[in-house]
């Protein structure tokens, strides 16, 4: 039962990286949405801020998701394939591993914010 759990378990994260990378770029949600947004102060200063940090986030959420949904179906084959037995903690691993590149996307998106706006949100030139 497992054998099957776990790798769907695991690939939880990069499918919503994935998910919210494409709305993000084609349907950034409207600025007053609290459930699901880039939500920072330099995101937040007029909606061309708003809109740049909604593509470059979604941009690098759909990059990782994929390169982490590739990573992940490529060991959980192998894993189900050659050590069945360690599939829980091969998957726990993965799954660990997966955040790094969820938490990366905030630094990213606020470093290419700031190289593009100036603190009050006006494009540099």
């Amino acid at each position: 039962m497992k054998e099957l759990f776990m790798p769907f378990i695991v690939m939880l994260l990069p499918v919503c990286m994935i998910i919210f990378g494409i709305v993000f770029m084609k349907h950034p949600p409207a600025k007053t949405n609290n459930i699901y947004s880039y939500n920072t102060r330099m995101a937040m200063q007029n909606d061309e801020t708003w809109r740049f940090a909604h593509f470059y986030s979604g941009r690098l959420m759909l990059i990782f998701g994929i390169f982490s949904a590739v990573i992940t179906v490529i060991i959980m084959i192998y894993v189900v394939m050659h050590m069945p037995n360690k599939i829980s903690d091969i998957g726990t691993a993965l799954s660990l591993a997966q955040i790094l590149p969820f938490l990366l996307v905030i630094p990213l998106t606020e470093s290419a914010l700031k190289r593009r706006f100036d603190s009050d949100g006006n494009k540099r030139k």
